[in-house]
């Protein structure tokens, strides 16, 4: 039963994949040519859990921390980061100053600190601690002013992507 439940599934696939390439046969081609160019001309807000941001011409997809657990917990424990990809930190008050720590990261990331949708700051290639490094020693991430969302993503991202201070930030999809 399960056998033919996914020769099924997999036969409408087939069929919509060519329905697609019979009716489209240049978007088509041209979206499997070149798969980036042609994702950044559509409009997909969400992905699974993660959300579609924009940081400038930039997309990226970022989880959502807008509860205290997700915000305590990070970035922590992350091997790695994809180049697009990231989380962005939702708080409830605006316009104020919370504090980072790498405590549990085990990779460089860059702190985008964010407000009134564009770029106040950034700290850029925070490296995680020693191993072994009591919470007491590490130091505490704080802007220099105030701000409304906190993005983290891969260290370098800022520099790869040339954005910085001043660079908009689309919230249209967190905000809803």
């Amino acid at each position: 039963m399960k056998q033919t439940f996914l020769l099924l599934a997999a036969v409408a696939a087939l069929i919509v994949i060519l329905g697609v390439f019979t009716k489209y046969p240049q978007e088509a081609q041209k979206a499997l040519s070149n798969p980036g160019s042609y994702a950044s001309k559509t409009v997909q807000t969400t992905i699974g859990d993660k959300k579609v941001l924009k940081v400038g011409e930039v997309e990226l997809l970022v989880e959502v921390a807008d509860e205290d657990s997700e915000r305590s917990k990070g970035l922590s424990g992350r091997k790695s980061l994809a180049p697009n990809e990231g989380m962005l930190f939702v708080f409830a008050n605006k316009d104020f100053k919370p504090s980072f720590w790498m405590k549990g990261m085990l990779i460089p990331i860059d702190i985008i600190w964010i407000n009134d949708g564009k770029i106040t700051q950034i700290t850029k290639e925070v490296q995680p601690p020693a191993e072994g490094t009591a919470d007491r020693e590490l130091p505490l991430l704080i802007p220099d002013g105030l701000v409304d969302y906190v993005l983290e993503v891969a260290g370098g991202f800022s520099e790869k992507n040339k954005v910085g201070v001043g660079t908009a930030v689309d919230l249209t999809n967190i905000e809803g």
